[in-house]
């Protein structure tokens, strides 16, 4: 609809075919608010995107930006930033999450404070999902676990969904960041890097 809520659409370029996939799982119908600018699986048969549209899946009722996923091959919608009575704060209309190549794990940014436990940074963080494992982990973190306190810029998650880069003006993050600039981190399931 002309003027209408910025929604995300699937182009196969094999097929020529373009899909809605800012759509109710409910009722099919088209996102009522507008969505963030999506991520996208190597493949493509994933893909993330945040929207504040309460409508999209069951159950969803905090009234705020949360992040999709959908699975183009096994046409699952699900919503990634998941906790007991929905997550407190938005997630970013304006940071791509990431996805993996299957789907099922999901990068995302948010200033939810509930969904770890002792998340009072105040602040910004990321988010890895992992829907098979039902665990949330906060990346932006050091390695000893202290939080941080930096703004974050942008990211991108492996294929694999065990690895994900980021960059953050953030100086906490590992020892000898001294420079106040946005510095690019590595994180995976083993440590922290920067560059």
């Amino acid at each position: 609809v002309a003027g209408g809520p910025q929604q995300i659409y699937l182009w196969n370029r094999y097929s020529g075919n373009i899909e809605l996939i800012s759509k109710s799982a409910v009722s099919g119908n088209p996102a009522a608010s507008d969505c963030s600018p999506p991520g996208i699986s190597p493949s493509g048969y994933a893909v993330a995107f945040s929207c504040a549209d309460d409508t999209l899946v069951a159950g969803d009722s905090n009234s705020l930006a949360d992040t999709f996923v959908l699975n183009y091959s096994t046409k699952e919608f699900w919503m990634a930033n998941t906790v007991q009575g929905g997550a407190n704060g938005p997630s970013s209309m304006t940071i791509r999450p990431g996805v993996s190549e299957g789907g099922s794990v999901v990068a995302f940014v948010s200033s939810a404070t509930n969904l770890v436990e002792d998340d009072t940074n105040a602040r910004e963080d990321i988010f890895l999902y992992d829907k098979d494992k039902a665990e949330m982990i906060r990346v932006n973190v050091a390695s000893d676990g202290t939080a941080s306190y930096g703004g974050i810029g942008s990211l991108m998650l492996s294929g694999n969904g065990a690895s994900l880069i980021y960059d953050s003006v953030a100086g906490d993050l590992v020892e000898q960041d001294t420079n106040g600039l946005a510095d690019i981190f590595l994180w995976d399931k083993d440590g922290l890097y920067n560059n």
